[in-house]
């Protein structure tokens, strides 16, 4: 849903644009107050390779996103797992609820 249109991607970002300077802002919705994240370029990597994500091609918008998450968590390894919900909402800013059938098997649920 989010990056089947890169302008979606593109929004969660201060610029688009390399600079001098290495310092880029991401704009995450945390509990429903847009939260600017402001990192650094360096990644962690081993033998020139980044540990965490890796891009095929030369961009470096996905280190940067991670990177940025990972901060609004205080840490990469409590990125790790979690429920998918709370990562539509930061990422979008829309609403989520959970709603339970009391059921023990998804069976027949949409029947």
């Amino acid at each position: 849903m989010l990056a089947e249109k890169e302008e979606r991607v593109r929004k969660l970002f201060v610029t688009d644009q390399i600079n001098d300077k290495g310092i880029y802002g991401v704009v995450f919705c945390d509990a429903g107050h847009k939260q600017l994240i402001c990192v650094d370029d360096h990644y962690v990597s081993r033998q020139g390779r980044t540990i965490f994500s890796q891009n095929k091609e030369p961009e470096m918008w996905v280190m940067v996103l991670e990177k940025a998450w990972a901060k609004l968590f205080k840490s990469y390894e409590r990125t790790n797992g979690g429920m998918t919900e709370r990562s539509v909402m930061s990422l979008t800013g829309a609403p989520y609820a959970i709603m339970y059938s009391g059921r023990s098997s998804w069976n027949g649920v949409w029947e």
